[in-house]
């Protein structure tokens, strides 16, 4: 609306679920998954059903850089996802495989937030506008986080 109204040279980023080192908030999906996993306490988990776009900090980051120096993309929204969805149970096993953990999961001991969208990015009209793509595969960046969590548990054991 500014864009059109004021001719503001701004864009829309549309950031899907992301994920990656040093999140804050450890009641988040993945830092609580990852924790658990590392401690080998079963998480606690809704159904698994939900589908989500994940995608790594690192591939938003350098997505909302590319969208300060694209050219043409003002007044436009683009999205910065993975373009690919996966289920919160098949994200959550894959992090208790990753962290080489042998824990179940609770699935459906959470209830499931009602209402919640299912929204995948298109990238095909992201990389036309800002010539960029997530480089991250979900593994790759899982194993990332883990590894950081895994070394926070570490320096936080030897600082004691």
């Amino acid at each position: 609306m500014f864009h059109a109204l004021y001719d503001f040279p701004g864009t829309i980023a549309r950031v899907f679920m992301v994920y990656g080192p040093a999140q804050q908030d450890h009641t988040k999906l993945l830092p609580y998954v990852i924790e658990s996993a590392l401690r080998d306490d079963p998480p606690d988990i809704t159904s698994g059903r939900r589908l989500i776009d994940w995608v790594y900090v690192d591939d938003v980051a350098y997505g909302l850089a590319r969208m300060a120096v694209a050219p043409g993309v003002e007044g436009r929204s683009v999205d910065l996802g993975s373009g690919t969805l996966i289920s919160t149970a098949d994200l959550v096993n894959k992090v208790c495989t990753l962290a080489g953990s042998a824990i179940r999961p609770r699935f459906g001991s959470l209830p499931d937030r009602p209402l919640e969208p299912t929204r995948v990015a298109n990238l095909e009209k992201t990389e036309q506008a800002l010539g960029w793509a997530p480089t991250t595969s979900l593994e790759d960046g899982l194993r990332r986080t883990i590894d950081w969590h895994r070394d926070q548990v570490v320096s936080h054991a030897t600082a004691r």
